[in-house]
């Protein structure tokens, strides 16, 4: 279990355990309901929100990253997320190691978004380019018809011309001038 989950799932507990809602953990800390309820399942509350969501939750911020309390022995449910050889006052470096690693995944997961953003934005592109390239050639095709219209029509004209000449040219010697 990564430490997201860990946080999201005492969030999640203590917030079953009191029987509040998203909604109420969001007035406290004056967010959305949306980002208190996804506190609870899959993101991390910004640290200027975490002492105020201890105190609602009534837990510590050692208990919500997961240390045990009261202890001078560095501590953590999850043995494999501390460093044995690093000296810890009261918990502080392994808080510190836990702070770090979840801007950690946060960075990496926010790195993901950003180039799935990059390459949706590049799909988008080249098949904006390939409309524009259809529509330019669409352009093109309708000019050419438009000439041709024209020139049909000109022909058009210029046999009626001739047709009414002819005509008129058969009345004269029909009418014996």
């Amino acid at each position: 279990m990564n430490t997201r989950d860990h946080i999201c799932g005492i969030i999640n507990r203590q917030m079953q355990k009191l029987n509040v809602s998203p909604q109420d953990l969001a007035a406290v800390t004056g967010d959305t309901p949306t980002s208190a309820y996804r506190w609870s399942r899959n993101a991390l509350p910004r640290p200027d929100k975490i002492p105020a969501i201890c105190e609602f939750l009534k837990i510590s911020p050692n208990e919500l990253f997961g240390f045990k309390e009261n202890s001078d022995a560095v501590s953590c449910q999850d043995q494999d997320a501390c460093n044995g050889n690093t000296p810890a006052v009261g918990g502080k470096m392994i808080m510190d190691e836990s702070i770090r690693q979840m801007y950690e995944e946060r960075i990496s997961d926010l790195r993901r978004q950003v180039e799935l953003f990059a390459k949706t934005v590049e799909r988008e592109t080249l098949r904006s380019e390939k409309q524009e390239s259809q529509l330019e050639k669409l352009q093109a095709t309708v000019e050419k018809q438009q000439e041709m219209i024209t020139a049909l029509l000109q022909e058009n004209s210029d046999l009626k011309t001739s047709t009414f000449q002819v005509e008129s040219e058969i009345r004269k010697k029909a009418s014996g001038e």
